[in-house]
């Protein structure tokens, strides 16, 4: 049996968040807000949220081994490639990934979903 997967790649993931750069932030009270925080993304066309939660998944999967630990030499290639990004477990629950990382004016945040 084949085995199809495709390891993700720096370029993979430069291009996925390139995809980001330029997107316009919609019309409301959303300054500061990142870009898939809800109130923008739902604001968002259809093919950017795909480019959005794309995004999201390739940063996640390139610099987060499979048990859930920080790849860091995968953070530390996505800075030396120009973005700001922070990521490491979260303050209250070590079991949770927070972070984000920075596009052009956009934050994407890279953080667990938590049920608040």
């Amino acid at each position: 049996m084949f085995n199809y997967y495709h390891p993700l790649t720096i370029r993979d993931v430069v291009n996925a968040l390139e995809a980001l750069r330029h997107v316009q932030r919609p019309y409301g009270d959303n300054e500061g807000d990142a870009i898939n925080h809800p109130d923008v993304y739902a604001d968002l066309p259809t093919h950017t949220q795909q480019a959005v939660d794309l995004a999201w998944r390739y940063v996640r999967e390139y610099c987060c081994h499979i048990d859930g630990a920080i790849n860091s030499r995968s953070v530390t290639l996505l800075k030396k490639h120009g973005y700001q990004i922070h990521l490491g477990p979260n303050q209250y629950d070590p079991m949770l990934i927070a972070g984000v990382i920075t596009v052009g004016d956009w934050n994407l945040d890279l953080s667990d979903e938590t049920a608040d």
